[in-house]
């Protein structure tokens, strides 16, 4: 598979006054470059089951472990645990729970309104996931093959031409200063050019909120 490379011609242009030097101007010439070769993985097939597998793994294992004071509220109270409560003993023919004091309501018990939680989240639990070394690099790879798919590209958000191709390869890039020039190498650099290939801003945003922190689905913001 061949692809054609782009030489970029960055310009940069500055006014000076009396009053000091104005903001830099860029003007970004794109050229075309020649046609190279692109390795076998772009050809790879794109498996959005081991992409989804590799991702949720990749963000399980930077998931911060969370859980209840170590101290166990003697330095506060915890959370289901600030009523003043008090036991009516036995004998009276009601639960022998702990109430609120000169209430009849039921508080602290898990079973209660606004009580504490049966099982709370510990802090040793392990979040992390494991992923086999060959589903790592089939992941790799299809994500990798998924980057030339001009569908999955235009479903992420930005918006192109279409005699666009992916990827896109810059060549060379030589920049412009003061009417001297500085040529950078660049050796099989893959990158985005934000005229060509932009990102549209009206793209599925996620709503935060309790809807988002309490794991149900999301919805775009409207």
């Amino acid at each position: 598979m061949k692809t054609k490379a782009y030489n970029l011609v960055n310009s940069v242009e500055q006014e000076e006054l009396d009053a000091g030097l104005l903001a830099e101007y860029y003007f970004v010439e794109v050229n075309d470059g020649k046609n190279i070769t692109l390795p076998e993985v772009f050809s790879s097939e794109v498996r959005e089951d081991i992409i989804r597998s590799a991702v949720l793994a990749s963000r399980a294992n930077r998931r911060q472990p969370y859980g209840h004071r170590e101290h166990d509220g003697k330095r506060a109270p915890q959370p289901g645990m600030k009523h003043s409560v008090e036991w009516w003993g036995k004998g009276r023919g009601v639960s022998r729970i702990m109430r609120k004091t000169g209430q009849r309501t039921g508080a602290q018990n898990p079973h209660t309104r606004g009580g504490r939680r049966a099982h709370g989240p510990k802090v040793d639990k392990d979040w992390s996931q494991k992923l086999n070394s060959k589903q790592r690099r089939l992941a790799r790879d299809s994500a990798i093959a998924a980057t030339i798919d001009t569908q999955m590209v235009a479903a992420r958000g930005h918006s192109f031409d279409d005699d666009i191709r992916f990827p896109i390869v810059i060549d060379g890039y030589v920049e412009s200063r003061n009417g001297s020039d500085e040529k950078y190498d660049v050796e099989s650099c893959h990158s985005v050019l934000d005229p060509q290939v932009r990102r549209d801003d009206g793209g599925a945003r996620t709503q935060f909120g309790p809807r988002t922190s309490q794991g149900r689905p999301e919805h775009p913001r409207r």
